[in-house]
């Protein structure tokens, strides 16, 4: 049977390394710490069932990468699709 978390996790990888995120350069980002920036933003949701709280929430922990709101917002809605598609109906 398919493994979605798998699934999930190398389509955030790939969504990610395509992605615009502050001063990193995705291609030096290796896919497991993608995986761990992901599973970061379905915790947060998790425990902050709102995706503006918990947008607010992400920016805090990466504002020394220079992340813009516009690419976190990405960067969430992704691993929610991707990794917690249970919490799918919290997106605006």
């Amino acid at each position: 049977p398919p493994r979605p978390h798998r699934q999930g996790a190398e389509a955030l990888a790939a969504w990610a390394k395509h992605a615009q995120l502050g001063d990193r350069d995705p291609s030096q980002v290796s896919d497991a710490q993608f995986l761990n920036i992901g599973n970061m933003g379905c915790d947060v949701v998790s425990a902050q069932p709102s995706f503006g709280k918990a947008l607010q929430e992400i920016t805090e922990g990466l504002k020394s990468a220079k992340v813009t709101a516009g690419e976190l917002d990405g960067l969430l809605r992704q691993s929610i699709n991707s990794l917690c598609p249970q919490y799918k109906d919290l997106l605006p």
